[in-house]
């Protein structure tokens, strides 16, 4: 079985998942822009993994999810979303079903996980709009914990994924 995976990053956690369920995989790994531009790789492969981080309530790559989806209707696809939302928090689900469709989502599989913040990584102008955000919380408790450099990515916290690719596999 043939398999890839799609991803974008922003201030590299969704890079760095990709990274490691691509070596726990060895699926070849395709930034999406760059994957429009060789549509045939999608059309191969058997299995698609998408990366996307979630900013802002929403998911960087639901546009090109929803252009691709057709192509990939026939095939096992999984989505990992990258967030600094806990992955059972309920927030997480409102903002799938924000933004792809309900068919969509019935046919996939879904798994969130914790990224990390570094605001040197952030572009100039996603930092401004984020300390913006977080100059509109009252709470100085809630104001430093956004504003805290964190790490949350594990390499066992891909471990949902790499055993759904070899479940799929058999």
């Amino acid at each position: 079985m043939t398999g890839i995976i799609v991803f974008k990053s922003t201030a590299g956690s969704t890079l760095k998942y990709a990274e490691i369920i691509g070596g726990e995989t060895n699926f070849e790994m395709y930034e999406a822009k760059r994957l429009d531009l060789h549509p045939e790789v999608l059309d191969q492969a058997d299995m698609v993994l998408i990366g996307t981080p979630i900013h802002a309530g929403k998911l960087d790559l639901a546009e090109w999810i929803k252009k691709n989806f057709p192509r990939m209707s026939k095939k096992k696809v999984l989505l990992y979303t990258v967030s600094l939302t806990p992955p059972d928090s309920p927030k997480i689900m409102a903002y799938l079903k924000a933004g792809l469709p309900d068919e969509i989502i019935k046919a996939i599989k879904f798994i969130p996980l914790r990224g990390r913040m570094r605001f040197s990584a952030i572009p100039f102008f996603k930092r401004i709009m984020v300390k913006m955000a977080i100059n509109t919380i009252k709470d100085p408790a809630k104001k430093a914990m956004m504003l805290d450099e964190t790490d949350h990515i594990k390499d066992e916290n891909i471990k949902p994924i790499v055993d759904w690719v070899a479940e799929q596999s058999k």
